[in-house]
């Protein structure tokens, strides 16, 4: 049995599960083999500096090392916030409590940088249907979205397409808008000012 998510809108809670929208399963894929003279499957190698050597795939890794090239355990890590540096605090996944849902409008949805696409998934009927009438006044829900326990949140929104519910998460941009307000110039008048005017008898 899948996971599930427990969405709240005010005093209303609906279990769903998600699956992943990839833009493979919508439009595709186009996959390229490559075999020798033997018409055997090629796989990829890492040729070394030596150029003789080869690595097979699956047998280079990524390893963390400190200042001294020592290989450092990924669980002595500590997380900091850039700004001041602070310990970081970890945000549960979305699986691990309930997710308050907070009604939004499609003009905050449209400043989505959009990363990912999930649908939402129902083992009954009448929760799905109970949670497509949360939609009928409002276009849609905004929350902070985790797939993992992770010390970051993505912005995430939740909207009604016909008779399916999806989730979009990504990154919300904030924009500086600047005002169309044309400022008066304020002149002050002093003796120079007034020496300074056209007499126009003058002409």
């Amino acid at each position: 049995m899948a996971r599930l998510i427990k969405f709240q809108i005010e005093k209303q809670s609906f279990d769903a599960g998600i699956i992943k929208v990839d833009r493979e399963k919508v439009y595709g894929w186009i996959e390229t083999v490559y075999s020798d003279l033997n018409n055997l499957t090629c796989t990829t190698a890492t040729l070394l500096d030596d150029g003789q050597t080869l690595l097979t795939s699956g047998s280079v890794a990524s390893k963390t090392v400190n200042s001294l090239n020592i290989e450092i355990d990924k669980s002595t890590l500590i997380a900091k916030n850039v700004s001041d540096l602070s310990l970081a605090t970890l945000k549960p996944s979305a699986y691990d409590q309930p997710v308050n849902l907070i009604p939004s409008s499609i003009d905050e949805l449209l400043d989505l940088d959009v990363t990912a696409t999930y649908e939402l998934t129902f083992d009954d009927p009448s929760i799905k249907l109970s949670m497509l009438q949360a939609f009928t006044n409002i276009q849609t829900y905004r929350f902070e979205f985790n797939y993992r326990t992770d010390y970051e949140a993505s912005d995430a929104f939740i909207l009604q397409s016909e008779q399916n519910i999806f989730i979009l998460t990504g990154t919300k941009n904030d924009f500086t808008y600047l005002e169309n307000i044309k400022q008066e110039q304020v002149v002050i008048e002093t003796e120079e000012n007034l020496d300074e005017e056209l007499d126009f008898g003058m002409l």
